[in-house]
């Protein structure tokens, strides 16, 4: 975990909540946003520093410094900003990123997992992702989904949504408006149940990638 990202979740013992990350914090017409408290990262893999009594600047949505604590009287004067200061209890960190995400399946997590591959697929699966044919029902899965995301300290993610062009934008739109960095594809599948041909989802897909650049 690094400040490559630019992007910082808030976590406190019991809960891990976004504080802040680079779409949606500091939109204060230029004015910085300091957040102070202890803040953890890990640099190499198996090593983690931590920092107390640390300054992270936020200006326009972009984590512009990660100071010292004992710097806040000298940065004031190089610039002007707010200071948040987080209780003992809570902790900065990097955003975190989750590289493979199924949303839609977020109504049954935790179930099924004594059956096979196929068990899961034909019971929970397939059944669920063909409700995603409705937006409404998509918007609901999906925004519980990315908030519970969020809410875990996840600012960037790649999801695979399903077979569905317009619930697949509409997760597109739901992760803009959230703030999450995101990767976001529309799942191609010939299977017998999804009724798809391999033509109409080629079409689908193509459709997806001009609509979302």
């Amino acid at each position: 975990m690094h400040w490559a990202d630019r992007r910082v979740c808030v976590c406190a013992p019991a809960d891990c909540s976004i504080h802040l990350h680079s779409s949606r914090a500091s939109k204060s017409g230029g004015v910085m946003d300091v957040y102070r408290g202890t803040v953890v990262h890990c640099l190499r893999p198996q090593e983690m520093e931590l920092l107390p009594d640390h300054l992270i600047g936020v200006e326009n949505g972009q984590i512009k410094f990660v100071e010292p604590g004992e710097r806040l009287e000298e940065l004031k004067e190089q610039h002007s900003f707010t200071v948040h200061t987080l209780p003992n209890s809570q902790f900065l960190m990097p955003g975190l990123v989750d590289a493979h995400n199924h949303p839609s399946q977020y109504s049954y997590t935790g179930t099924g997992y004594d059956l096979s591959i196929q068990q899961r697929l034909e019971m929970f699966k397939i059944p669920t992702e063909a409700k995603f044919a409705d937006i409404e029902t998509a918007r609901t899965i999906y925004q519980k989904a990315v908030r519970r995301s969020l809410l875990n300290g996840t600012t960037t993610a790649s999801y695979l949504a399903t077979v569905h062009l317009d619930s697949t934008m509409e997760l597109c739109r739901i992760c803009a408006d959230a703030g999450q960095r995101v990767h976001v594809g529309k799942v191609n599948m010939d299977h017998e149940q999804t009724k798809n041909s391999t033509q109409h989802s080629v079409e689908e897909t193509r459709k997806s990638v001009h609509t979302c650049t």
